[in-house]
């Protein structure tokens, strides 16, 4: 197991993707922050010109509410790059090599899936510290910073986190099923579209005070949910149901895996 981490670690180093995805992570965040405070400057603009009051539309936390959602960009771009640099080890005939040099598919699986969840919990966390750089740098906090604050930070930092680990449960076994570039891009983006839909409309359906609580056992919507604005009741909650349908994600790869004869 430890040689096959080594070998795909080592395949991602030298991988144009994950460089690429690193710029990503870095400059997106600058480039987005620049854009919020250009719309900000240009309405301040239009406010003074027509005599009204001017109230600024950004501050740090409301651009951070997007970070770890799977319907922004980042969201969409992370996870193919996993799913697609599995696939090319896959065509390049790396993943069979690793099955006749005697691994286990067991341990094969389980390489890709700690390379995948390692490689989408680096840029995305380094994408939401950039993003918590450049949005204090230029808009700030509208609330006042304090250590309960802080927690919220961590808490949400968190979540997101386990967002991506569970994506990455997710972009492993579908690379691997389908195990060609065309069908995991396609069945990539419908799935985490339709998981970061599904997110947004559980947003709707926790409005409804029968349901505000319920809603945390659906995978991922904690990234959702924004600083500052669950329970630590609902965040352990959140983050429980999330590893779980990781780990029952996990356990269908494998068992799949296991059924099938890599040639």
């Amino acid at each position: 197991m430890k040689h096959l981490l080594k070998a795909d670690f080592y395949r991602i180093k030298k991988s144009v993707l994950a460089k690429i995805a690193l710029i990503i992570a870095v400059v997106y965040p600058l480039i987005t922050s620049l854009l919020y405070l250009g719309i900000d400057a240009f309405m301040e603009f239009i406010s003074k010109e027509s005599g009204e009051s001017f109230f600024p539309l950004f501050d740090a936390k409301t651009i951070l509410q997007t970070t770890f959602s799977l319907s922004n960009d980042m969201g969409l771009v992370i996870p193919l790059f996993c799913a697609i640099f599995i696939c090319n080890g896959i065509s390049s005939g790396t993943l069979r090599n690793k099955i006749i040099s005697g691994n286990s598919h067991k341990n094969v699986y389980l390489s890709h899936l700690l390379t995948s969840v390692i490689f989408n919990v680096i840029i995305i966390t380094i994408y939401a510290l950039f993003s918590l750089l450049f949005s204090t740098l230029f808009f700030g906090f509208s609330d006042e910073f304090s250590i309960d604050y802080l927690i919220d930070i961590l808490e949400w930092l968190v979540s997101g986190v386990l967002t991506y680990v569970f994506i990455s449960t997710v972009t492993t076994l579908i690379a691997l099923v389908s195990r060609g570039i065309g069908g995991t891009i396609i069945f990539t983006l419908v799935s985490c579209t339709g998981i970061g839909f599904l997110s947004t409309l559980c947003q709707f359906i926790g409005s409804k005070e029968a349901l505000k609580d319920i809603i945390y056992i659906m995978p991922t919507y904690i990234s959702t949910v924004g600083i500052g604005n669950m329970s630590l009741t609902n965040f352990v909650t959140g983050c429980g149901f999330t590893l779980l349908f990781s780990l029952l994600n996990v356990f269908i790869g494998i068992k799949w895996f296991l059924s099938k004869d890599i040639k």
